[in-house]
C-alpha cells in the first residue's frame, strides 16, 4: 500500500525527482519512524501518536489525497502499529542516483561480439573427431578425467530418433542402422543423421521446443466461459514447416518480429509472413488486463527467448544486475504500443475480403465441425460402455459391427447417418473454389501511418503516475554508436529485428538451446537467463565457437544439430562411471565425460505409446481437423482418443491432457527454455491407472497376438518394440511366467487379450521405457 499510494511523494525517487512532499521518507524503517516536517509517522505500538494513521484516516491530513484507503487497510495499519510496526526494511533514506554503466554492459560475455576461438590442443589426439570433441576432451583433460566409450550402436540409433524426431526407430530401421554400422559406423551413422534430418518429422520435433519458449496456446487464457479458442495452429505449423525448411534462423527470428512488414513476392510468402507474426499475439489474455500487461509481456516473450535477457524487470525500475533501463524498456514498450495483435486476422488475396459468402462458408464449417464432434463423442462413449474401442483405420460402420447388443446397435445407426452428412457438407466445400477466408492469429501496425505514439514511463510501473515521454527505441547495450532510426510512420518492429536477428547474443542463445535438447543440459544451464544472474557457460569457447559456426553456416539450425551428434562427445555411453573419482569431481556431468540418461518428455512418451501399439497417425492433420480438433479442446479424455503426434493436439489454457500434466508439460503463459524432467512415484502411478494407457495397452496387445504365433515370439516382439532390442533369458522366463500368472478364467481370445494386455502394460510402466540412454 506504501508503494502504490505513498512512495510517488515520500521515497528517496521523489527526493531524485524534486517531488518529496513534507520531507517524509517512507521506504525504509529509518525513513517512517523519523518522519517528516509534522512528526514521526510511525511510533511502534503507539497509534496516537503516529502521524500515519491520522493521515489515513482523513484527520490530520487527507493521505492519499486522490482518495481514501479501505477501511480494512486502515485497520491492518493500526493493528501493525499496535504489533510494534515490525518492518524488515533496513538501512537509512539515501538519496542516489542508482545509474547503469551501459559501456560496462557490453563488455558482459554473452554481449561481446563473436570472438574467433582457437581450437585447443589435447594429450590424446586420437580421440576427437573434430573441434566440438577437442574442446569437450580439453576440459577433461584439466580435471584428470577421461571420457567414457562410445554407446553401443543400438542405444545410439535409438537417441538419435527420440532427438531428432521425438519418435523411436521401427524394427526395421533399427535392423536396417546395425547392418550399415557392422560396415561402416562412422558412415551409417552420418547416413541416418542425413536421413533423419530430411524427414518431416524433424519439423515435429524441434518446431514443439520452439514452441516452449514461444508460450504456445489456443486458448486467451481468460477464466471459465471466457477462455476462448483462436486458430494458433496456423503459427505452430509455420514453426514446423521453418524448422523442415532449415529456414535461416535471422530470417525466422526477423519473420515473427516483423513479418508483415517485410516485402513478398506472392500471397504464399505475404500469408507465412503474417503467420509468423503469432509470436506476438500467442500471449495469454486474462480477463481485465491492461494495455501496459500486454507489452509487458511481450517485451518479456522476446527479451527471455531470443536474447535471454529479462526485460520485463525494467518495468518498474531499472535492471538491478543487467544493462536494462526503464528508459530502454518504455522506449521498447513504444515499438510494441504502436502494434496490434489479433486473434482472429483474415488471410485473403488483396482482391477479397469478408464476403458475405465467406461468412457463410465459415457458417457451415463450424456446423459440421459440431455435428462430428457431437456423433463422434457419443459413438466413443458407446463403444466404450460395451468394452470395445474404434481400431485405428476401421471406419465407424464397421465398429458397430462388433457391437453386442443388435437393439442398441440398431439405436447408434442414425448416428451414423448424421456423421455422413456432416462429412459430406465438408467435402463439398473442399471441392468448391477457395472462396473461404483463412483466419490466423498475427501482428500488424496497430495505428495509422503519421500517428504513431511514444509511451510515458509508469514511474515504478504504476498506470497512474506518469513520468518523461520516451521516443521509440531499442535497448542501448544491444548496439554501439547512434540508436538506430525509427522512421515516424513506422511502429519499429523492423528496426528493432534488424538489431536483433544479428547481435551475437541471438546466435549463443539459440545454439545453447540446441546443445541443451541434445545433452539434456545447455553449455549455459540456465538457457533462458544470459544475464549477470544467469549461470555462467561450463565450456565458453565451445559455445563461442559453435555461434560463430552458426552464423557462418548462414544460421543453418540442421547444420548445428548436425554437427554436434556426429561428435564423439554426443555418442558416448551413458554407462555407469568406471570409479567413484567422476561423480567426485564432476557429480553432474557437466564436464561431458558420458551421455547422461534423460527421461522422455511428455510428447515422446505418448509418441511412443501410440507407436508400440500400432495406432500412430504420422501425417499432420488437415485444416479442417486442426479446426474440430478445437471443438474437443476443453475435453481431454476426447482429444486423447486422437491418434495424431502429440504436437499436433490443442494446447487449452486451463485444460492439459494428463498424461502432459503428469509428465511436465510446460505451462503455455510463460517462456520455458528448459523443461523440469523429474522422476516422481506418482508418474508410475499414472501410467498404471491411465485409461490412455490401459487403451494402447489393449492394442498392443492385439497387435502381439495377430504378429506372432507363440508367447516365447511374443515376449521377443513386445521387447523388441518396446525398448529396440531382443529380451534376454531371463526376462524371456520372467515374461512367460508373468503371462502364466496372470491368465485370466477361460481360454477365449478376449481372455487371452486381457493377459496380453496387462504384460503390455507392464512394459509401458518399467522404466526403460520412459528413460532414454
Amino acid at each position: 500500500m506504501l508503494v502504490e499510494h505513498c512512495y510517488a511523494c515520500h521515497s528517496a525517487d521523489a527526493a531524485r525527482a524534486k517531488k518529496l512532499k513534507g520531507d517524509l521518507l517512507l521506504d525504509t524503517r529509518d525513513g517512517i519512524r523519523k518522519g517528516g516536517e509534522s512528526g514521526p509517522a510511525v511510533v511502534p505500538g503507539k497509534v496516537k501518536e503516529s502521524v500515519l494513521i491520522s493521515a489515513i484516516r482523513h484527520e490530520s491530513f487527507e493521505m492519499p489525497p486522490k482518495g481514501k484507503l479501505p477501511e480494512a487497510v486502515i485497520a491492518d495499519f493500526v493493528k501493525w502499529i499496535e504489533m510494534g510496526a515490525a518492518d524488515p526494511r533496513d538501512g537509512t533514506s539515501v538519496v542516489k542516483k542508482y545509474e547503469i554503466d551501459i559501456e560496462a554492459g557490453r563488455k558482459f560475455w554473452s554481449f561481446r561480439p563473436l570472438a574467433e576461438v582457437a581450437v585447443p590442443q589435447v594429450r590424446d589426439a586420437k580421440w576427437p573427431r573434430g573441434e566440438i570433441d577437442r574442446f569437450v576432451l580439453s576440459k577433461l583433460e584439466e580435471n584428470s578425467l577421461a571420457p567414457l566409450a562410445v554407446a553401443e550402436p543400438r542405444d545410439l540409433v535409438r537417441r538419435l530418433y527420440f532427438d531428432l524426431l521425438g519418435l523411436p526407430p521401427t524394427l526395421e530401421e533399427i535392423d536396417r542402422f546395425l547392418a550399415a554400422a557392422q560396415r561402416d559406423r562412422e558412415g551409417a551413422v552420418a547416413a541416418l543423421v542425413d536421413e533423419l534430418l530430411k524427414s518431416p518429422h524433424f519439423g515435429e520435433r524441434w518446431g514443439r521446443h520452439w514452441l516452449d519458449v514461444a508460450r504456445y496456446g489456443e486458448s486467451n487464457g481468460a477464466p471459465k466461459n471466457n477462455n476462448q479458442w483462436f486458430a494458433a495452429w496456423r503459427y505452430r505449423d509455420y514453426v514446423i514447416a521453418s524448422f523442415n525448411a532449415d529456414k535461416p534462423y535471422d530470417q525466422f527470428l526477423r519473420e515473427q518480429i516483423a513479418g508483415d512488414l517485410l516485402p513478398y513476392d506472392n500471397d504464399a510468402q505475404r500469408d507465412e509472413q503474417l503467420m509468423a507474426t503469432a509470436f506476438l499475439a500467442l500471449g495469454s489474455k486474462p480477463d481485465g488486463n491492461v494495455r501496459m500487461d500486454v507489452l509487458a509481456e511481450q517485451l518479456d516473450t522476446v527479451g527471455r527467448s531470443l536474447l535471454g535477457i529479462a526485460i520485463g524487470c525494467a518495468r518498474c525500475h531499472d535492471h538491478k544486475f543487467d544493462p536494462v533501463t526503464t528508459h530502454d524498456f518504455y522506449a521498447m514498450a513504444g515499438i510494441f504500443n504502436n502494434t496490434g495483435v489479433n486473434d482472429d486476422a483474415p488471410i485473403v488475396p488483396a482482391t477479397r475480403g469478408r464476403s458475405p459468402e465467406g461468412k457463410k462458408r465459415l457458417a457451415i464449417e463450424g456446423a459440421a465441425f459440431a455435428t462430428m464432434h457431437s456423433v463422434t463423442t457419443k459413438l466413443e462413449d458407446a463403444l466404450a460402455e460395451a468394452g470395445l474401442m474404434k481400431l485405428p483405420d476401421e471406419s465407424w460402420q464397421d465398429s458397430l459391427q462388433r457391437y453386442p447388443n443388435a437393439g442398441q446397435r440398431a439405436k447408434l445407426e442414425p448416428l451414423l447417418a448424421d456423421l455422413a452428412k456432416a462429412e459430406a457438407e465438408l467435402e463439398k466445400l473442399l471441392a468448391s473454389p477457395p472462396a473461404e477466408i483463412v483466419d490466423t492469429m498475427s501482428a500488424t501496425d496497430r495505428l495509422a501511418p503519421g500517428n504513431k505514439q511514444d509511451l510515458q514511463v509508469r514511474i515504478r510501473g504504476n498506470e497512474d503516475n506518469l513520468g518523461d515521454v520516451v521516443p521509440r527505441g531499442i535497448m542501448q547495450v544491444l548496439y554501439t554508436g547512434d540508436s538506430p532510426e525509427i522512421p515516424a510512420k513506422s511502429s519499429g518492429r523492423l528496426q528493432l529485428a534488424e538489431v536483433l536477428e544479428h547481435h551475437p547474443l541471438a546466435a549463443r542463445v539459440m545454439v545453447n538451446r540446441v546443445w541443451h535438447h541434445l545433452f539434456g543440459r545447455g553449455l549455459v544451464r540456465t538457457v533462458d537467463d544470459f544475464g549477470t544472474m544467469g549461470e555462467r557457460p561450463t565450456h565458453p569457447e565451445l559455445l563461442e565457437w559453435l555461434a560463430g559456426r552458426f552464423v557462418a553456416d548462414g544460421y543453418s539450425l540442421k547444420q548445428t544439430v548436425r554437427r554436434i551428434v556426429l561428435s564423439r562427445a554426443y555418442q558416448l555411453t551413458a554407462a555407469d562411471p568406471p570409479s567413484d573419482r567422476y561423480r567426485q569431481v564432476d557429480s553432474d556431468n557437466a564436464l561431458l565425460w558420458r551421455h547422461s540418461p534423460r527421461r522422455l518428455d511428455g510428447e515422446a512418451l505418448r509418441d511412443s505409446i501410440l507407436c508400440v501399439s500400432g495406432s500412430l497417425i504420422r501425417r499432420p492433420p488437415t485444416r479442417f481437423e486442426n479446426d474440430l480438433h478445437a471443438f474437443r479442446m476443453t475435453d481431454a479424455r476426447t482429444l486423447d482418443r486422437l491418434d495424431f503426434r502429440t504436437v499436433f493436439l490443442p494446447v487449452h489454457r486451463g485444460a492439459r491432457i494428463d498424461l502432459l500434466a503428469a509428465f511436465n508439460f510446460p505451462p503455455s503463459d510463460l517462456v520455458i527454455g528448459r523443461r523440469e524432467t523429474p522422476s516422481v512415484p506418482t508418474q508410475s502411478l499414472f501410467l498404471m491407472n491411465s485409461p490412455l494407457v490401459l487403451e494402447h495397452a489393449n492394442r498392443a496387445a492385439l497387435r502381439l497376438l495377430n504378429s506372432a504365433a507363440t508367447d516365447e515370439e511374443r515376449v521377443q516382439l513386445a521387447y523388441s518394440l518396446f525398448f529396440g532390442r531382443s529380451a534376454t533369458a531371463d526376462e524371456q522366463q520372467e515374461g512367460l511366467v508373468f503371462l502364466g500368472q496372470t491368465s485370466a478364467a477361460g481360454d477365449g481370445r478376449l481372455a487371452q487379450r486381457q493377459v496380453w494386455a496387462e504384460f503390455c502394460q507392464a512394459l509401458f510402466c518399467s522404466a526403460e521405457f520412459r528413460f532414454l540412454r
